[in-house]
């Protein structure tokens, strides 16, 4: 008997049952909330074990699969157990009621099953780092200073995190088994359609033939498809695939072509209307609307996106790179009329939130317009083999954050439980001497080295709980305070030792992973610069219109002088007093006083009249390949 497909068939089945659970619940309202969150990591559990085998490159045997099942269906007791005894579960007082025997039974499997399911999806990291703060919850009475505790015995950890919703049933699992769930399934939805096409078609018909014009296409095309799938890693792989061959083609090397995709796909975590995981936690974290979060976050994104098509374009310049053949490129008229429909999808789900509909009622009716206007053209139509294929690939694509939120709640659970969040916020305070620029460099930091080990979303969430207050603190709004995290958090991408997204891009253009990861961080050096001038100026809106015009005209002069600076070019070659000139310039224009912003506007000014005005014969640069 051929167990290999009755695996491949159970999947299919639980994939489009959780699918059809969650469309279920945010029809007809969700279940209570343990109860919801409980099913839903229920079902996840079930499809991590039939998805992601033990280790992999393990051979598939029937015993191998017989053994993977009956581990499947031990994995799920816990969570079966609390559908069982769930009238007493919710009527217990945390941490003041016993805890039974049956509690530390399915309580202590639970915890091994979520790391379980935590390492096949993501690695060890997370589960290295969430084992740690189980023995810290443990132990850490036998700790000096302020990290230490009372100390807490099993029972209690247990009573914790799981059976409260300050633990795995916490915050985190609620976004994932609600809205967040949901989301991934509006774009799984728009993915079976012919939108990727369309918005590549778009990219590479208004920038493919200016200078560097497949990098160009590369940056559009990212933030039109990370707006859609807000995962840098499958912005990487989706477009990466088409644009950097073809940048390799025009004379970029492997590692810059990995390199300019990867800080391109970066963006996608920040870009509306869906932003990623982290923004939709964000909004139930602080209790701010999500279609605010998305109105405030539409400048930032633009002038990032903004700033790598300026490295982009002196990277161009510098290395005299053409654009591609008009011949070789889509037609933009063609393109819009082909496919001006499946932006309608985009604008039902930004209008609901707008109109203050809940994210889940956006979500939903986001789904059923994708259905509905795909229907009106031939060639886009959703048959039936597609609507299965969208209900099965949201499921599959949700199993990572269903595993990140659960086993960040491991961590938010010690946190509440020990108090270390408020210790850590304090920590920073302390180091930073109450300043905030080195609090925002020490934060941003930490969100580097956290993010080494975990995924984007459970890095904000456990930077949220140690970092945010600081910033609070130190008279930052509290939704600038996580916008700047979510910000600092997609370093981990692109920040070597650990930068996933540049590793995905080194693979497809068969470069070096580590020095595309550097130069990656070159080109997305706005993720870091951004959240400073929103913190420090009204660039999220939370000003006069005059000043945030100011801003938005500074800042984005202030990257033309650093990209400048950085590739060594404006107009031509700069030399040595230039490059100090519009170095500083770029300071000036980021720093929140007028008459600086001013001098530094008049310092790129200077520069570029002083190279308008050299030899021409100095403009050009014979090489056509970059170095690495």
């Amino acid at each position: 008997m051929n167990l290999k497909k009755v695996n491949h068939y159970l999947i299919i089945v639980v994939a489009i049952s959780m699918s059809l659970f969650h469309i279920y619940t945010a029809v007809f309202g969700s279940l209570e909330g343990m109860l919801q969150r409980n099913t839903h990591l229920l079902f996840a559990t079930i499809l991590v074990f039939l998805v992601y085998p033990i280790v992999k490159n393990k051979e598939i045997t029937n015993k191998y699969i017989i053994t993977n099942w009956l581990i499947a269906l031990l994995a799920s007791t816990p969570f079966l157990w609390i559908i069982y005894d769930y009238s007493r579960i919710i009527e217990r007082w945390p941490l003041a009621d016993i805890v039974t025997t049956s509690d530390l039974v399915f309580g202590s499997l639970a915890l091994i099953v979520v790391l379980e399911i935590t390492r096949r999806t993501m690695g060890i990291p997370m589960v290295i780092i969430a084992v740690t703060f189980i023995l810290y919850a443990l132990y850490g009475q036998n700790l000096p200073g302020i990290i230490s505790h009372r100390g807490y015995g099993l029972p209690m950890i247990i009573d914790q995190i799981f059976l409260t919703t300050e633990g795995i049933f916490g915050i985190a699992l609620s976004t994932s088994a609600t809205f967040v769930f949901l989301f991934i399934l509006f774009g799984a939805f728009l993915e079976n359609t012919k939108a990727g096409k369309f918005y590549m078609d778009i990219a590479f018909a208004t920038t493919g033939k200016t200078r560097g014009g497949p990098a160009k296409s590369a940056v559009v095309a990212s933030g039109l498809m990370g707006s859609v799938s807000g995962s840098a890693i499958a912005n990487v792989v989706t477009t990466g695939s088409l644009t950097i061959p073809l940048m390799k083609k025009v004379g970029y090397t492997p590692n810059n072509a990995g390199a300019i995709e990867t800080a391109a796909s970066v963006g996608g975590q920040i870009t509306p209307p869906l932003m990623g995981a982290s923004a939709l936690i964000m909004a139930e974290f602080t209790g701010i609307p999500f279609a605010y979060i998305i109105l405030v976050s539409i400048i930032p994104a633009i002038i990032y996106f903004m700033s790598v098509l300026l490295m982009v374009h002196f990277s161009a310049i510098k290395n005299n790179i053409e654009g591609e053949k008009a011949e070789n490129l889509p037609n933009l008229i063609d393109t819009l009329k082909e496919g001006w429909h499946l932006v309608i999808p985009l604008g039902v789900l930004v209008w609901l939130l707008v109109e203050g509909r809940t994210p889940v009622n956006a979500a939903i009716w986001g789904i059923i317009s994708i259905i509905v206007v795909c229907s009106l053209r031939k060639g886009t139509r959703l048959k039936m083999q597609s609507l299965t294929k969208s209900l099965i690939d949201g499921a599959k694509a949700s199993l990572i954050i269903a595993a990140a939120t659960a086993c960040a709640g491991i961590i938010i659970g010690v946190f509440s439980l020990t108090g270390l969040g408020m210790q850590f916020s304090s920590l920073i305070i302390n180091i930073s001497n109450g300043h905030l620029f080195f609090a925002l460099i020490l934060v941003a930091i930490s969100c580097i080295i956290i993010g080494m080990g975990l995924p984007v979303v459970a890095a904000y969430i456990v930077m949220s709980v140690m970092a945010a207050p600081a910033l609070v603190d130190l008279g930052v709004d509290l939704l600038i305070a996580h916008l700047a995290i979510i910000w600092f958090t997609q370093l981990s991408n692109v920040t070597p030792p650990v930068c996933l997204a540049a590793y995905a891009g080194s693979a497809i253009a068969k470069g070096d992973p580590i020095k595309t990861g550097w130069i990656s961080l070159k080109y997305a050096i706005g993720i870091l610069v951004i959240p400073f001038v929103f913190v420090y100026n009204p660039l999220l809106l939370n000003g006069t219109v005059f000043e945030i015009v100011i801003t938005i005209v500074s800042t984005i002069f202030g990257f033309v002088a650093l990209a400048s600076f950085l590739e060594s070019h404006l107009l031509k070659r700069l030399n040595k007093l230039q490059k100090i000139l519009l170095f500083l310039s770029s300071i000036a224009l980021f720093i929140p006083i007028m008459l600086i912003k001013v001098l530094g506007l008049a310092l790129v000014i200077v520069v570029f009249c002083w190279q308008f005005k050299q030899d021409n014969t100095t403009t050009v640069k014979p090489a056509i390949h970059q170095s690495n």
